[in-house]
């Protein structure tokens, strides 16, 4: 009779430690993969304070694989993006090229939305451009970048 009884208080354990074990997903899990990427935008250009005109940004289509790079954390083509609930929150960036005499300085801000199908990251910059003695001007804009599956 005590072997049955310690046959039976043993049994929950035994059948315990034969289960199996399962990975936990976090929340990024449910964005990893290959998205179609798709913008629009447009740049808005000052010479000595008077318009010279607005410019559209590259407009593009393509595909774009995004990885998970820790629990709340993704690559967005090589931008470290950081998701909250259906948040999408980037550091700003601030970056100065001199290219073909003329230096510009634009400071980029970024915001974004998430859900299982469909990702929206909005770019917006403002910035400076100086082309020595031949004039300056500032210029600001806006790139809105779609991921679909």
């Amino acid at each position: 009779m005590k072997k049955v009884l310690l046959l039976l208080l043993l049994t929950p354990f035994i059948f315990s430690s034969c289960s199996k074990e399962e990975t936990a997903l976090t929340p990024v899990d449910d964005y990893v993969g290959t998205w179609n990427e798709t913008s629009t935008g447009s740049m808005d250009m000052l010479y000595n304070g008077v318009s010279a005109g607005s410019f559209p940004t590259d407009q593009s289509s393509t595909s774009i694989k995004i990885t998970k790079i820790s629990t709340n954390q993704l690559s967005i083509d090589d931008m470290v993006v950081s998701v909250s609930g259906t948040s999408i929150s980037i550091p700003t960036k601030t970056q100065t090229e001199t290219q073909d005499g003329i230096t510009m300085t634009l400071t980029a801000k970024y915001s974004g939305t998430v859900s299982k199908n469909l990702i929206t990251i909005k770019e917006t910059y403002s910035g400076s451009w100086s082309m020595g003695s031949a004039g300056s001007g500032n210029i600001s804009g806006s790139t809105t970048y779609t991921f679909t599956r």
